[in-house]
Formats: C-alpha cells, sequence, structure tokens
C-alpha cells in the first residue's frame, strides 16, 4: 500500500471513539479551522472531518471535506503518529470559501497539524 493513501483503517468512524476525542481531546484552532485530537495507543492516526450545514449548500460542503481529506493524505507522513483527530471548519473560512484556492488551504491546515504534540 502507498504511503499516500486513505485506507479505512484510518478513518474515525465509531460513535464511540468520537464521543472519546470530544470529551478527552486537546484543540488547537486558527482562523478557519479547530482540530481536536487526542492520543489512540495505535501506530497510525486516524481522521474525521465535520462540516457543518451551516457552512453552506452540499457541493461547498463535500469540496472542503475533499480538500482537507487530501491535505491531510499528502502530509500525514509528516505529523507524529498515534492520534485520534477531528478536523472541523470554521465559519470564518465559510464566508471566504468561493474565493479560497486549494493551496491557501493545505498551507493553513499543514500548519495547524504539525501543532500535534504528544
Amino acid at each position: 500500500m502507498s504511503d499516500f493513501s486513505l485506507p479505512r483503517m484510518e478513518r474515525l468512524k465509531l460513535t464511540k471513539d468520537f464521543d472519546r476525542v470530544f470529551q478527552e481531546g486537546k484543540v488547537l484552532q486558527n482562523d478557519f479551522f479547530t482540530v481536536v485530537y487526542v492520543q489512540n495507543g495505535l501506530d497510525y492516526n486516524r481522521i474525521a472531518v465535520m462540516v457543518k450545514k451551516k457552512f453552506g449548500k452540499a457541493h461547498e460542503r463535500n469540496k472542503i471535506r475533499r480538500w482537507i481529506k487530501e491535505a491531510y493524505r499528502l502530509m500525514k507522513n509528516e505529523l507524529v503518529k498515534g492520534f485520534d483527530i477531528i478536523i472541523l471548519p470554521r465559519k470564518a473560512l465559510s464566508e471566504v470559501f468561493e474565493g479560497l484556492s486549494y493551496s491557501f488551504i493545505q498551507r493553513e491546515l499543514c500548519d495547524l497539524m504539525k501543532r500535534i504534540e504528544k
């Protein structure tokens, strides 16, 4: 399997895992994203992207979700391992999303994700 893939085992799926991240997790924020993370005891990260309906129409929510997953997929080898991570786009991003490029989103998310530490 390629180092740049995003297999099913690296996705956060169970309700109990989401609950644990939100209850025990640490929070990182910038103007456009909130990242909640907690150690998972595994040798790889598991991620989830949650976009509220207030973000915009379905095609906008799907587009930001795809961009976030792709940005994570490309940078995952540079991040520390062993975390469950939930990425939440913030309202400020939804207000200016139409005028932003993928590279800007990738850079903002990368800067925030590199601050994750044990």
